[in-house]
């Protein structure tokens, strides 16, 4: 499971990708300690949830996904950034993420990185933004792919993300 610490003291993630059948869930989380210093913490369990979107239908499957290369002023310094985009977004709600993974010319996974729609359009200049650590300091292509994460569960389903992936929901090539 992946989530997102977001900007604030908390941890967001999205568990609709996970329910399979129609029924009760819960969560349960705990911190782990180190064993030295720090204990486990108790556990914190969460309210049940019904869910009953087993056949629900999927959201729409990102389109025309594309690299934005912006090259931005910090500080005084022109700085490039990286950013994951698609075609189709004004098909999902606010509150609905969208779960980009990078991939290297050899297939090998690199980065992934969760948004919400609201933060794409908040800070994301129509996409989610890609760490330059991961592609600026080295040579190579990368592309990437975009599932959309449902938040309303019992209404849809996420967008399918086939194992292993077809071409046809892969990016375009980005070379250094």
């Amino acid at each position: 499971m992946r989530g997102d610490n977001g900007q604030g003291d908390w941890f967001e993630m999205s568990f609709a990708p996970f329910f399979e059948e129609n029924g009760f869930y819960y969560v349960a989380v705990a911190a782990a300690g180190d064993g030295i210093e720090h204990a486990d913490s108790p556990y914190a369990v969460s309210d049940v949830f019904e869910y009953r979107g087993a056949d629900a239908p999927a959201l729409p499957v990102p389109t025309d996904l594309a690299w934005k290369i912006v090259e931005e002023e910090k500080d005084g310094i022109s700085e490039r950034t990286y950013w994951a985009t698609w075609g189709n977004i004004d098909e999902y709600m606010d509150s609905d993420n969208f779960d980009v993974c990078v991939y290297d010319q050899d297939g090998n996974y690199v980065m992934n990185n969760i948004w919400t729609k609201e933060e794409i359009l908040e800070r994301g200049n129509g996409g989610i933004k890609i760490r330059k650590e991961f592609l600026s300091d080295r040579d190579g292509s990368y592309r990437f792919t975009v599932q959309a994460l449902t938040s309303r569960p019992n209404e849809y389903n996420s967008s399918p993300m086939p194992d292993p992936v077809p071409e046809e929901y892969f990016s375009p090539w980005y070379s250094n």
